[in-house]
């Protein structure tokens, strides 16, 4: 059971929950309905015991919510935000058991498989064409489509190597810092993102291996002026555009790189440079081929 007593919840001096009283007994399905502003996540957040109550109390069968274990409250109640983003490049399979770990659940296909949620396993990551093509190439055998698959790996490859051939005389290879906007910030892009794979596929090095970045994460703008790349590509994931990255790119000193002064900076969409790409891929791989050397063009 559920019990909603009294709750208050002010932040910074703005009062977003006033007097609630709510009981939810056991076995009940409950929706929450109101106008944008009107403390539903709010509420909500604070039932799951993320938000602590200013005055009030919430109690998950008769115990305070805010008195349980991280673990403990894991395994009585599933939060799913309204919006998610992922800072890293985990896979679903990784993201189901995260939300089985305090049940000690190791096997995700089982847990699909007990919600009736059919699944394929793929263990390996998208983060190079050579395994986004075997992915491709398992989907395939899974569903029925071979003979799809093949057309589209072979499309890959016959455009990749088109492109190989066209900068195999390229001797400079210019320094490309790669960001994205995945997660409501830009941040910069290591090598084991498929983008990172492209770029070097289409005559580029990759900054975050120069500098000796270990994973993909947030970028300041301290980091990308060390940097100083000769190049940078925006990957547009959010689909907001180059505007999302206007904070970090109007920085008075990033705008002074030279990348920026002269203009060597490109938007490309995710849907052509990130796994889910498909047969799209090769359109990403020559956009970025013919951007790093218009010369081979």
């Amino acid at each position: 059971m559920i019990v909603i007593d009294d709750v208050r919840v002010q932040i910074d001096g703005a009062v977003l929950l006033d007097g609630v009283d709510l009981t939810v007994p056991p076995g009940r399905m409950l929706g929450l309905v109101g106008p944008n502003g009107a403390g539903k996540s709010t509420l909500l957040r604070t039932i799951a015991g993320l938000r602590r109550p200013t005055g009030g109390r919430v109690l998950l069968d008769e115990r305070p919510v805010h008195t349980l274990r991280p673990q403990a409250l894991a395994r009585r109640i599933a939060y799913v935000p309204q919006d998610t983003a992922l800072s890293f490049p985990f896979t679903a399979y990784q993201v189901t058991l995260m939300g089985r770990h305090a049940h000690g659940e190791q096997d995700a296909q089982a847990v699909l498989a007990e919600a009736g949620i059919p699944m394929i396993a793929i263990t390996n990551n998208w983060g190079t064409l050579e395994e986004v093509k075997q992915n491709l190439t398992l989907l395939g055998r899974a569903l029925g489509t071979e003979a799809k698959a093949a057309e589209i790996t072979a499309e890959l490859d016959r455009r990749a190597d088109a492109v190989a051939e066209r900068i195999g005389a390229v001797t400079d290879r210019p320094s490309v810092a790669i960001l994205s906007n995945q997660a409501g910030r830009p941040f910069i892009n290591t090598a084991d993102v498929l983008t990172s794979d492209l770029v070097k596929r289409a005559g580029g090095d990759l900054v975050a291996d120069r500098i000796g970045l270990g994973a993909t994460g947030p970028v300041a703008a301290e980091q990308l002026i060390a940097a100083d790349p000769d190049a940078i590509l925006l990957v547009d994931v959010t689909g907001k555009g180059r505007a999302s990255y206007a904070p970090l790119l109007d920085n008075p000193a990033v705008a002074d790189l030279a990348a920026v002064r002269d203009d060597r900076v490109k938007l490309l969409p995710a849907r052509i440079s990130y796994g889910v790409g498909g047969v799209h891929l090769a359109d990403g791989l020559e956009e970025i081929a013919r951007w790093l050397h218009p010369e081979t063009s």
